[in-house]
């Protein structure tokens, strides 16, 4: 496994993919669901849709939304972790490394999980890949 530090907190990230060894995990109707929908790519941002694909593909991982501390700004992003709760896989990043070493570097807060089964309740309900807690979308609304 490849231990990589967040971009967040890197003058410039070299990035690299570890998860190529992770079995794949079927389930049934979750990807015909997602194919389905007419998701618009600027509904909300890259990290949000790109986690939830994966743990649609992998769904032993769980979803998580928070909000991380780039250099200038706290931000919404969202990110798998494994189902023990000691891995971080920061997908749109290419980024696999230990909980608190991630949490730590990205002052991590406003934490919400979802198991696969709430991501796809979430993902019916809204049409969109998230995020769906008003802790995020205040975010992203205060930029319209």
């Amino acid at each position: 496994m490849t231990i990589l530090i967040p971009p967040w907190n890197m003058e410039e990230s070299s990035r690299a993919s570890s998860m190529g060894a992770l079995e794949q995990g079927d389930l049934g109707n979750a990807n015909t669901f997602i194919n389905s929908r007419s998701y618009s790519m600027s509904e909300q941002r890259r990290c949000f849709r790109l986690a939830a694909q994966e743990q649609i593909t992998r769904h032993h991982w769980i979803l998580v939304h928070g909000v991380v501390e780039t250099k200038h700004y706290r931000i919404p992003h969202a990110w798998l972790e494994d189902a023990a709760g000691r891995i971080v896989w920061d997908v749109e990043a290419e980024t696999v490394m230990v909980k608190e070493l991630y949490y730590s570097m990205g002052k991590v807060s406003v934490i919400t999980r979802y198991k696969i089964d709430g991501t796809l309740e979430m993902m019916r309900g809204s049409d969109h890949y998230g995020p769906w807690h008003s802790a995020y979308t205040a975010y992203y609304d205060s930029l319209k």
